[in-house]
């Protein structure tokens, strides 16, 4: 049987009798060593390294109660005298609770967390701090009881960072809208959480689609969604470009999930991309959960919520929340150990002359080459029946025929199933020439819908609500040619339709102008 490496333990493994005995000694030495190194006498330091690195086999942490078997140096890593920061004993917990290797790969894309730190600096001094969640229903929290009480990953995760700051202003908004995806909240993210937010905490790997391996907010044919393929990574970048040109010293992070009616490639993959482009933090469920559920089958019910296994069961939510805070925790310890100014010799290497600035937001986009000319910001514009003002949508109807406002469970809509029904909405800005619907596509009882801009009926797109995948909220441009200024976009139910049993249902869930 082979011996651990690094930092692994072997837990329970029957070794024979001699490496027990040397493993017995080596934790002597490592034990002698610690002391030494508590009390700080460095003529002692070389010594004592050479004594571990040197003298003992990978097995040489033994521990007689639970037969386990480690390094040295993982044993003086957990061990007080080695703590040096004030929040060691939060990350251990989160260490008891969850294990630390499923938190460590949790982790998939660190960054520089520069922004997030700073944040936390904030924090520290006792500055208000707001948090904003954005994601669709597992960040609202769907399906958790009680329904009138729930406690999605937001509020656990302020309840922690409450516990450990416990004189610091901090406020986590719950933006989560369901059925929806980056293509809705890159232009109409600032109606669900403060626009300058502190912090802003993106999920959407789950609405997102993957279809055969190609993330994609998708399309029933197969040229269209080429031309689509990369519409995840395009919304992710707009939306990421418009929280961080808000303010200087704002923050972002990705929160990717996975859910078991998916396969492991879903939006996430189109969303790393853009962490790494922009230096966002990325915390991911799938490279642990996929594997402790294929390991552990009979876990699934555990994580997921039936009938549909489509939502995180409360649990879930707590993992989500404490793999975020875990992450946290430790950019406090580096602050702790490194301070909050950076010194030039982290910003450039013997090899690299020039000085880099991390802070800006990269004046070029990933779809641009980095010698290309730049291009303008856009201004996003968003009305939304999701979102209300006095208790009316923000998406409200200057003409009517036949549509009606509802709100089925935790979403709403202006929605007809009558052909030749009609409804207009006016003053609608476009800053860079387009306009476009945000609008329900199901695999069931979805019908299709003519839309036009002012009265131009001959320039009229054909959107069409049925399709063969899940329940979501899907952005299709009727205009992108448009004058800057103010629009009206009409829309008419066909009575023509896609749906194989012949549902004529539309449901509009919003409008975006660029």
């Amino acid at each position: 049987m082979g011996a651990s490496t690094g930092s692994a333990y072997l837990v329970g493994r029957a070794f024979p009798r001699n490496s027990r005995f040397i493993a017995l000694g080596c934790l002597i030495l490592a034990a002698f060593g610690l002391l030494l190194l508590a009390h700080q006498r460095p003529e002692h330091l070389t010594t004592v390294r050479q004594y571990i690195a040197g003298g003992c086999p990978d097995h040489s942490y033994y521990d007689a109660d639970e037969l386990t078997f480690g390094t040295a140096t993982a044993a003086a890593a957990s061990s007080p005298a080695a703590r040096q920061c004030s929040a060691d004993s939060e990350i251990d917990r989160m260490d008891e609770l969850w294990g630390s290797l499923g938190l460590d790969m949790s982790v998939a894309h660190a960054g520089s967390a520069l922004r997030v730190r700073r944040v936390i600096q904030k924090i520290q001094r006792g500055e208000k701090v707001v948090i904003g969640a954005v994601g669709g229903s597992i960040t609202y929290g769907r399906n958790l009881k009680p329904e009138n009480d729930p406690w999605p990953w937001s509020r656990l995760l302020e309840k922690n960072l409450k516990e450990f700051f416990p004189d610091a202003d901090i406020t986590v908004q719950n933006g989560g809208v369901p059925a929806t995806g980056t293509d809705y909240f890159a232009y109409c993210y600032h109606l669900h959480v403060d626009h300058d937010a502190d912090l802003i905490i993106i999920e959407e790997a789950v609405n997102d689609l993957s279809i055969n391996g190609n993330a994609v907010q998708a399309e029933t044919d197969l040229r269209a969604r080429q031309q689509r393929e990369n519409a995840v990574t395009y919304n992710s970048e707009v939306l990421v470009r418009n929280i961080l040109r808000q303010r200087e010293d704002n923050a972002v992070m990705m929160l990717s999930l996975w859910i078991k009616t998916q396969d492991y490639i879903n939006g996430a993959d189109s969303h790393a991309i853009v962490a790494e482009y922009y230096d966002i933090p990325r915390i991911s469920h799938r490279p642990y959960l996929y594997r402790y559920l294929m390991q552990n089958p009979d876990q699934v019910t555990t994580h997921y919520l039936l009938p549909d296994f489509g939502h995180q069961t409360q649990l879930n939510h707590q993992y989500m929340a404490d793999s975020l805070y875990r992450f946290i925790l430790q950019q406090v310890c580096y602050l702790e150990k490194h301070g909050a100014a950076l010194p030039e010799d982290a910003l450039k290497g013997s090899m690299m002359e020039r000085v880099i600035d991390p802070w800006p937001v990269p004046p070029r986009g990933i779809f641009q080459r980095i010698d290309s000319d730049l291009k303008p910001e856009v201004e996003p514009f968003c009305l939304s029946a999701n979102a209300k003002r006095e208790g009316k949508p923000l998406l409200w109807p200057s003409s009517v025929d036949g549509f009606t406002n509802v709100t089925i469970h935790d979403k709403s809509y202006w929605q007809s199933d009558k052909p030749g029904s009609t409804v207009t909405f006016s003053d609608l800005e476009s800053h860079a020439g387009g306009l476009s619907i945000y609008y329900k596509r199901s695999n069931k009882d979805m019908g299709d819908m003519l839309c036009w801009v002012d009265d131009n009926k001959d320039k009229a797109v054909t959107l069409i609500g049925f399709w063969q995948y899940v329940t979501v909220g899907y952005s299709m441009p009727v205009r992108t040619d448009l004058n800057q200024g103010k629009h009206s976009l009409t829309c008419e139910v066909l009575e023509t339709t896609h749906d194989p049993a012949g549902g004529t249902l539309v449901q509009i869930i919003a409008i975006m102008g660029t």
